[in-house]
């Protein structure tokens, strides 16, 4: 996760952890991770956090992650 923190996004930081998360926490963790990566100038790799934390969102039925995840793709101009 700190390699993750810091914009390593292959299996060395993002795409590691995230495959050993279950939904639950991977999805705000997701979010709050496409945060960060927008304030590291990384829109792509920020539009795919947000895209992962809102199809967890509705897979643990959390409303309000879903909702705020879905902002931020529209932000980033994504579908």
């Amino acid at each position: 996760m700190l390699a993750a923190w810091t914009g390593v996004t292959n299996v060395f930081g993002w795409a590691g952890a995230e495959a050993q998360l279950p939904p639950k926490p991977r999805g705000p963790i997701a979010y709050i991770m496409g945060q960060r990566y927008v304030k590291l100038g990384k829109p792509e790799d920020a539009l795919a956090m947000f895209r992962t934390a809102k199809t967890d969102a509705a897979q643990i039925k959390d409303a309000a992650l879903g909702m705020l995840a879905e902002t931020e793709i529209r932000k980033l101009g994504g579908n």
